[in-house]
């Protein structure tokens, strides 16, 4: 959410909050129409719940019990199990957070 925010507040052009609306996924362009459409939309699992900055999040983890909460980036993990799997392009304009539970 930070990041996308930045973004918007950067962008001067008149299509902002368009750019805005569609990298967030909280627009929708199109309306369902038919059975189909209603039941993937009522069905599907493709719609934000919840967005999420990296204040609000550390917040809620701490809250609930895990420690050593922080900001991660690409490769800065120390796993090998999880530098083996990690993608780079997934990494681009979202949040990364390191935290265990005891």
């Amino acid at each position: 959410m930070e990041q996308l925010a930045a973004d918007y507040l950067a962008d001067q052009s008149p299509g902002a909050a368009i750019t805005f609306m569609e990298d967030s996924y909280l627009g929708k362009a199109t309306r369902p129409r038919g059975v189909a459409g209603l039941l993937r939309q009522s069905w599907g699992n493709s719609s934000h719940l919840w967005m999420w900055d990296y204040k609000s999040l550390a917040k809620e983890l701490k809250d609930v019990g895990f420690q050593g909460v922080r900001r991660a980036e690409f490769g800065d993990s120390g796993d090998t199990m999880f530098d083996a799997v990690e993608d780079e392009r997934r990494w681009h304009k979202c949040l990364g957070m390191e935290c265990w539970r005891p």
